[in-house]
């Protein structure tokens, strides 16, 4: 009898349990995962396979905002040793990734915000560095997760309107041009009307004295100019037609 007992109160626990929580991964292994997931992207594109890493391997993580964390600074740091096409390809990612609550504006930014605060020092290994940052956070500044504002401040903050090397306006015109190719010349327009970003703050010391639109045709800039975007269907179209032709 005492032996039937102590089975019955044996059986009791066999029933469904609780499954225990994923071991945590350390920093580095989630880095490796991580890298390892955009590698995959810019190679396919597929970003249901992304998802799904992520759902399997979100739970491992230290917490949602070290998620996050490694995943932008992962695409950033592979995306600004990759082809054009593979940039474009990282800018969609970190975008989708928004969208989808993976990336907060607060990750993207502080990313942002770190490349903005280096590329004087980027620029010396290479040259192109404000197109290279362009092409990556073109799509996120033409969804509005990362704010054209807060790039704007901190390329003032990094005294970058004093620059030689990447001169802001150059940097902020050239994120534009992107968000233009990516999306169209009306949306970039609407994402610097929405942002109040006062390009002309943005101006070199020896360019404050001339007028915007001439300042704006330095940077081959003439595109943003809200009075040429005004001027007519035509002058629209021609800017469609252009970044058409790019996309082609």
């Amino acid at each position: 009898g005492g032996a039937a007992a102590s089975g019955g109160r044996g059986g009791a626990p066999a029933g469904p349990a609780e499954p225990a929580p994923p071991p945590k991964m350390t920093a580095d292994q989630l880095s490796r995962r991580v890298h390892g997931m955009v590698e995959e992207y810019l190679d396919s594109g597929d970003l249901g396979e992304v998802e799904a890493s992520l759902g399997e391997d979100g739970p491992k993580a230290e917490s949602r905002e070290a998620l996050a964390n490694a995943l932008v600074d992962g695409t950033v740091e592979q995306a600004l040793e990759a082809s054009p096409a593979k940039r474009r390809k990282a800018s969609q990612l970190l975008a989708a990734l928004h969208a989808k609550g993976w990336l907060s504006s607060e990750a993207l930014s502080r990313a942002a915000g770190d490349q903005v605060e280096y590329v004087e020092d980027m620029a010396i290994d290479v040259p192109n560095i404000a197109g290279y940052l362009a092409e990556l956070f073109a799509v996120p500044v033409a969804t509005g997760a990362l704010p054209l504002q807060f790039l704007a401040e901190k390329a003032l903050e990094f005294k970058l309107h004093e620059s030689s090397s990447v001169p802001a306006l150059r940097l902020l015109g050239a994120v534009l041009c992107a968000a233009r190719d990516a999306k169209g010349a009306a949306a970039a327009r609407e994402v610097l009307e929405n942002s109040k970003v006062d390009l002309a703050s943005l101006a070199a010391p020896g360019d404050k004295d001339l007028p915007l639109a001439k300042v704006l045709a330095k940077h081959k800039l003439e595109w943003i100019d809200p009075a040429e975007g005004a001027a007519g269907a035509g002058g629209g179209g021609g800017g469609g037609g252009r970044g058409g032709v790019g996309h082609a």
